[in-house]
């Protein structure tokens, strides 16, 4: 906002960011909103949908507000260069870009941000979730430009540079980055996609990046969900009749395998 009178914020609809008073503004599920309205104002285009978001940028906007790939709304990716288009519309109007990479960052879409996949880069980054592989840790990564706009002092937290979590973070870290890690991912992600396809022929949709991936069916998979509790798989559901799955980075093939025959027992037994 620095620089703008009256500033907008821009994010898209299906977002979730979070449940806190910032974060629950930019959120766009009506069920996390309406409790806590009136929310600080915010303005939602459709996500992956670049032209949309042109007809309302204009200068007098602070910043846009994305996930690289919505995880809430259904495992949503967007079609190859709306990310490069944000970055442009941004650029154009000096408005900050600001990726929300708590469900996707630290290599969850085979690689380490999911923004790269289309070689662009934010102003201001979001990490969290996967960062300390279990142990809570959030991280906001910024350019100089806007790290300079913050006074020391300005902002702080109780907890925050806790020094068990920041080695947590050190040690996932350094695991993601190892030669090859990124690449297994992905092919793991690709092997799991293709068990899934099998598994659920009639689905409507598979997709995702990396191991990041969401099964669109025709009906509520609910039922499909809790039998997989019983048979040892543990998956969620996700908007629009999406079961969502997240395995841990470091599965290996034997255990995709394992995962997709309790995945079908389960939904023979439904």
């Amino acid at each position: 906002a620095h620089g703008k009178t009256k500033p907008r914020l821009i994010a898209c609809e299906g977002s979730f960011h979070g449940r806190t008073l910032g974060s629950l503004a930019l959120t766009h599920t009506p069920k996390y909103r309406e409790p806590f309205l009136p929310l600080i104002d915010v303005e939602f285009v459709p996500f992956g949908d670049a032209a949309a978001l042109a007809r309302i940028m204009r200068d007098d906007v602070a910043a846009v507000f994305l996930e690289p790939v919505q995880g809430e709304s259904g495992v949503q990716v967007p079609p190859p260069g709306y990310l490069r288009a944000v970055r442009e519309l941004c650029t154009r109007h000096g408005s900050l870009f600001v990726a929300d990479e708590v469900q996707t960052g630290i290599g969850r879409t085979g690689a380490m941000f999911a923004y790269q996949h289309e070689d662009v880069k934010p102003d201001v980054l979001c990490l969290a979730k996967a960062l300390g592989g279990g142990v809570p840790i959030g991280a906001v990564v910024m350019t100089e430009a806007v790290a300079a706009l913050l006074k020391p002092g300005l902002h702080g937290t109780t907890f925050g540079g806790n020094q068990l979590a920041c080695a947590a973070a050190l040690a996932v870290l350094e695991v993601v980055t190892q030669p090859g890690f990124l690449e297994r991912v992905s092919a793991h992600g690709a092997q799991l996609q293709a068990g899934l396809r099998r598994i659920f022929p009639e689905a409507l949709a598979v997709r995702g990046q990396g191991l990041l991936i969401g099964v669109q069916l025709p009906s509520d998979p609910a039922a499909i969900i809790r039998a997989g509790f019983d048979h040892g798989v543990v998956v969620g559901p996700a908007g629009g009749n999406v079961i969502r799955l997240a395995p841990p980075l470091t599965i290996s093939g034997e255990e995709i395998d394992e995962l997709c025959a309790r995945l079908a027992a389960a939904k023979a037994a439904v």
